[in-house]
């Protein structure tokens, strides 16, 4: 009963106290930190907006986001409706 519950919420709190501290560890612990405009930095955004700009090309997701004003059409955006179940 209630010992379970205090017990998970004992061990919940601890493990966020671990999450808090190997994080803090991880950043006191890196002899170099990169800064938001060093060049290393830029270059990791800079592919990353490259691979998702192939993605949404070679994926067509430009034209999946198109609705073809039906019911059940394939877009990413509409509304997916189905009028054949409980009456």
């Amino acid at each position: 009963g209630v010992s379970f519950v205090s017990l998970v919420l004992v061990i919940v709190y601890l493990g966020g106290m671990l999450v808090v501290f190997v994080y803090s560890v991880s950043l006191a612990a890196d002899p170099y930190p990169e800064a938001w405009g060093s060049w290393g930095v830029v270059g990791y955004g800079l592919g990353i907006g490259l691979v998702v700009m192939v993605g949404l090309v070679i994926g067509g997701v430009l034209g999946l986001l198109v609705d073809e004003g039906m019911v059940n059409s394939g877009g990413l955006l509409s509304v997916q409706s189905d009028f054949s179940g409980v009456a």
